[in-house]
């Protein structure tokens, strides 16, 4: 017998008490490659920052922070879970920030002396600009600071101790004057000794990294050993190497300090 069905009629739901509902699986709402647009733009803001050659506090600040919010995205992409995020925050700080991202290598003074050495180098005929601190333009604050920076930054690397990092990180984001260096600023310079006249300074009282600053701040040598000299020369507008500190100072009998990085005293 021929069935010929309603088109009209509903049909009856199928009810089953036995399927249940499928639990959505929880994603982030930024893809991989909204998250690497965001991190790209932050480090091409991290990079401009950096090659300008008088960056600001705030840019500084900038920087580290660009570098936080980066992996904090990274690390809320990669870990759905509150608890295993809570894990690896904390383990970044304690690896970063803490005591305990450090290893027990440690360098000695003259290893980290001689590497100051050669980095100060690399800043010969680098212009003058002030305030400056990289090799786009420097002054002589920047000359002191600057290498000492790239020097931590290679021994934390080479040795993977955190500490050096630390230490590097210290002294970019804090900006001071000669005058602060010539005042022993934060106890991260110590006097050497103090002269009346140029003459008075021989390869017998001082050792290479040594800084001498006029008592008037208007000139600063930094010791290289062997009898040379790296300055900032005001005339040239750059930094060079002279073989002696010029006989004008000699003959004005101009008095000063030589001071010299804590980290290279014994």
């Amino acid at each position: 017998m021929l069935v010929i069905k309603n088109p009209f009629k509903r049909n009856k739901p199928i009810v089953n008490n036995d399927i249940k509902p499928v639990a959505k699986k929880h994603e982030s709402s930024l893809g991989w490659v909204t998250v690497w647009q965001i991190i790209i733009t932050l480090m091409v803001v991290v990079f401009l920052i950096l090659i300008h050659p008088v960056p600001e506090r705030l840019s500084k600040h900038l920087v580290i922070g660009s570098f936080v919010v980066s992996w904090l995205i990274i690390v809320f992409k990669l870990w759905n879970n509150y608890f295993t995020r809570a894990v690896v925050i904390i383990a970044t700080v304690f690896i970063f920030v803490t005591y305990y991202g450090s290893n027990k290598v440690i360098v000695s003074d003259e290893l980290i002396r001689l590497s100051y050495i050669e980095n100060l180098k690399n800043y010969e005929n680098t212009n003058y600009m002030s305030g400056g601190e990289n090799r786009i333009g420097i002054d002589s604050s920047g000359l002191i600071r600057r290498p000492m920076i790239d020097t931590f930054i290679e021994m934390g690397f080479k040795t993977k101790n955190m500490q050096y990092i630390r230490m590097a990180l210290s002294i970019w984001m804090d900006d001071y004057a000669i005058s602060d260096i010539y005042n022993n600023y934060k106890g991260m310079y110590i006097d050497i000794l103090k002269f009346c006249s140029i003459c008075e300074i021989t390869d017998k009282n001082i050792k290479s990294g040594d800084i001498l600053i006029y008592d008037n701040y208007s000139q600063v040598y930094i010791y290289l050993g062997n009898n040379e000299w790296i300055e900032v020369n005001p005339h040239d507008k750059k930094t060079i190497i002279v073989s002696a500190i010029p006989a004008l100072s000699i003959m004005r009998e101009i008095s000063g300090k030589v001071v010299r990085w804590k980290v290279l005293e014994s």
